[in-house]
């Protein structure tokens, strides 16, 4: 597992996995500090090559989005922290 600090190092761990050894699925932060990570979820899925992977947002527990908005952003699964 890889640990990223922000939405820069998410997609450069998502690009070096992607050459070698893709990631099965990635878990995501709702708080990121520079791109929540709804809002990642929604930059992977206008990529076709990250549309597929399934994605497990982090909330605050009573914070989750709707399950129309994480479906809509790729997210397929929303777990309280």
């Amino acid at each position: 597992p890889n640990d990223a600090r922000s939405a820069d190092e998410a997609l450069d761990l998502l690009q070096l996995a992607a050459e070698v050894d893709p990631y099965e699925v990635v878990i995501l932060d709702h708080a990121l500090p520079d791109m929540s990570g709804l809002e990642f979820s929604r930059f992977l899925q206008r990529h076709e090559r990250w549309k597929a992977l399934p994605r497990i947002l982090l909330t605050q527990a009573g914070d989750a989005p709707s399950p129309d908005v994480l479906a809509a952003a790729g997210i397929t699964e929303s777990v309280p922290k």
